[in-house]
């Protein structure tokens, strides 16, 4: 997939939506139900609060850190067109059906759709938190394949034989690197950072 677009112009309207333009001149609304289902379904008292996602204990526990959800998530499912999978976002880091370090380094959360697709949240390490660079479905292959390439399953309760899985030893560093204190990687640059993740 391409580049992710940047907004860049923002405006409230009059009847409470948000008009939206990314650089490639590309316009979209943020309307005011959409903002108002945002706000209902983390527990936000404005849409450019940050809330922490829900995760099994297990699974933070191997971690080591938060996993955040912001405003630029929000922005990404109306750029993308997906915010009617806004409900899914929260289950899938709760309940996942598989969770697995892919061969970038990053975190999938994954949980069944239907039979041909899965919803997937895919996070990556910024020192002191976790951002999410997509949370969108994926096809059936299209998350086989990234299983295949996996450098860890956390957790699967699809494949009895996926569980079982010998960790590559780059995934032991990742697991290792990511529940230490990284003061310097500071959150100051995450907000720009977030902005060029490829989708």
């Amino acid at each position: 997939m391409g580049k992710n677009s940047n907004i860049i112009e923002s405006k409230s309207l009059k009847n409470g939506d948000i008009f939206l333009k990314d650089d490639k001149n590309k316009t979209y609304i943020l309307t005011k139900e959409t903002q108002e289902t945002w706000k209902k379904e983390f527990n936000l008292d404005s849409i450019n609060d940050t809330a922490i996602m829900e995760i099994p204990t297990f699974l933070q526990e191997k971690i080591g850190k938060n996993i955040k959800i912001n405003y630029k998530d929000l922005e990404k499912l109306v750029t993308g067109r997906r915010i009617q999978y806004i409900p899914q976002i929260k289950e899938t880091f709760a309940k996942p059906q598989i969770a697995f370090i892919d061969s970038n380094n990053d975190l999938i959360f994954a949980k069944r759709m239907d039979d041909k697709l899965f919803f997937c949240n895919v996070s990556r390490d910024y020192g002191e938190i976790m951002l999410n660079v997509t949370l969108s479905p994926k096809s059936n292959n299209n998350l086989n394949n990234k299983i295949k390439n996996a450098k860890e399953i956390l957790y699967n309760e699809l494949s009895p034989e996926l569980r079982d899985s010998t960790a590559h030893q780059a995934s032991t560093d990742f697991l290792s690197s990511i529940s230490k204190d990284n003061k310097q990687d500071s959150t100051k640059n995450v907000e720009n950072m977030q902005d060029s993740i490829k989708l």
